[in-house]
């Protein structure tokens, strides 16, 4: 008869760890997903997002090669410069080449 009490203590005892592992063990996991899970939000806000409210400068463009003209002939062009931002483009200076 004492070998049986013996053996359900032992069953019970037993039974009671794993649970308590397995509650470990699924604490884990939780913290685990939920930095990975802050990590990737932060990953998108700092890289991913972009902000809105800048400029984005656009050159249809870039380039003009004038044709022949006189000496002391005066010539004009204009280049166009496009801001498909939604901030004030600012033109600080233009240089030429």
């Amino acid at each position: 008869m004492k070998s049986g009490i013996k053996f359900e203590t032992l069953n019970l005892g037993i039974s009671q760890m794993s649970s308590r592992e397995e509650f470990l063990m699924r604490c884990k996991a939780c913290l685990v997903a939920a930095v990975g899970i802050f990590l990737v939000f932060s990953v998108a806000v700092c890289f991913g997002a972009e902000n809105d409210a800048a400029p984005s400068v656009f050159f249809p463009e870039t380039h003009f090669e004038f044709t022949p003209v006189l000496e002391g002939s005066m010539v004009v062009h204009d280049f166009v410069i496009q801001n498909k931002g939604n901030a004030t483009l600012n033109v600080d200076r233009v240089k030429t080449g």
